[in-house]
Parts: C-alpha cells; structure tokens; sequence
C-alpha cells in the first residue's frame, strides 16, 4: 500500500486486485459530498480516524498486517466507511487471524458489498471475496431441551439471542465454549478446534 492508495490483496484471491483511492470525504460516513466539513468534536473524530487509517496504510505496506488490521478497526469504529472496512478485512486475512477474526473480516465484507456509498466495483470485488471465505466459516448449533425462559446463552462469552437457538450460528474455525445460565445452574461445554467449514452441535440439557 502506497501514498493515498487503500489496500492490497488478500488470501486465497489470484486475481490482479486493484487498489481504491481515498478521499477526506470518505472518513464522513453516509454524509453528501456537499456536506459541510466537520467540526467540534466531529472534527477531532475525524482527523484521529485519518490518522489511523494512514498509520494501517503504512503498516499493511510494511506487510505489517496485525497492527495494519489493529490500525484500521479503530479507524472503522470511529468513522465507518466502506473503505477502512475493506481494508480492515484484507489485513485480517493477510495476517492469518482467521482463527480469531474470520467472522469479522466476512461480515466487512458483506457490510461493504451492501453499503449504498461503496463504488461499484468494490461492491463487486466484495462479493467474490465472500463467495470465496465466507465457506471457510465453521458453525455451531445450539439446542435447549426444555423452556428457554430464564436461559441466558453464550459462546465465546458472546451473547446468543434465543431467537438464534436451533439455528446455525457463524463462528470462527478454533475453539470455543458455550455457556448456558439459568438462575443458580450453569452448563458449560468446550467445542473442539473446528476446521473450516466444519459444523458442531451443542444441546444444553436441564438433566
């Protein structure tokens, strides 16, 4: 990555892959191109997102790739733009962090293909990458026998919503535990190191 230039190949794509330009007005999420400049605390908010965004520039220049993608994930999370979430999942797969990050770099890249101010050809270049790693995806089921009332779930201490109870849930390919609470009782269970694409099956049990 060079100068003003947002990011550079990532794994598993042989393809020429091109490199996206960035602009001050990319750093202002969702905002028209005739917005007035930011200010106040927006302004700060926007330049320390500049600033990173450049810091993973030159990191993911140096092949850097972990603070590269430690770099742009701050950014995201200050100024959300398509182009800080394009490179903040290029460097997660760079750096071989699909083990801890494989869900995250996917869903940038579904947030980027479906964010109505990505260019067309990024839109498209999003795509093919999902197409490629979002099988890499391993998935666990969880099943409760008896009521869900009451029952707090988790894995990875991450909440799982009941609506998500019986269906596949999208989890990196490692290992993982799930956690399952009701009042004073609590369940645990340690899923194996998934391979990617593979599928566990956990069932909490009140027996």
């Amino acid at each position: 990555v060079r100068g003003e230039w947002g990011y550079q190949g990532s794994v598993g794509v042989s393809r020429p892959v091109p490199a996206w330009a960035i602009a001050a007005l990319l750093f202002a999420s969702a905002a028209p191109v005739d917005a007035q400049p930011p200010a106040g605390p927006d302004a700060h908010s926007a330049a320390m997102a500049r600033s990173l965004f450049h810091e993973g520039v030159e990191f993911a220049d140096a092949h850097d790739w972990t603070n590269a993608a430690d770099r742009f994930r701050r950014a995201q999370a200050m100024r959300p733009s398509p182009i800080i979430a394009f490179n903040l999942s290029v460097a997660i797969l760079e750096a071989g962090m699909e083990h801890e990050s494989l869900v995250e770099a996917v869903e940038m890249l579904e947030w980027v293909r479906r964010h109505p101010e990505t260019p067309e050809a990024m839109a498209t270049d999003a795509t093919e990458r999902l197409a490629f790693h979002r099988p890499r995806l391993a998935r666990v089921r969880l099943t409760v026998e008896g009521a869900l009332d009451g029952v707090v779930l988790s894995i990875d201490e991450r909440p799982v919503p009941h609506g998500a109870v019986g269906a596949w849930i999208p989890v990196n390919p490692s290992e993982h535990t799930v956690v399952a609470v009701r009042g004073e009782e609590r369940f645990s269970a340690a899923v194996p190191l998934l391979e990617e694409g593979s599928e566990y099956e956990v069932c909490v049990s009140d027996t």
